[in-house]
């Protein structure tokens, strides 16, 4: 399967969300929190972990963790 381009969504929206979006915000939701190795990365990089675009990441899952992370 080929690896997703995680800037080619930056600036605005995808056309239709990524399907690991709504896995991981699901996973999230059921109380899922990253552990240290992921919370010191980048958004970049952040990004490429979670499978999604770096929009989704900085508009969907950033804000879904922020205030949980320790």
């Amino acid at each position: 399967m080929p690896r997703l381009d995680v800037t080619r969504y930056w600036m605005e929206p995808p056309p239709e969300p990524t399907p690991a979006l709504a896995k991981w915000m699901a996973k999230i939701k059921a109380g899922w929190r990253p552990n240290i190795r992921i919370r010191r990365m980048g958004y970049h990089s952040r990004a490429e972990f979670f499978g999604v675009y770096i929009w989704e990441y900085y508009h969907v899952i950033y804000p879904a963790l922020k205030g949980v992370e320790p």
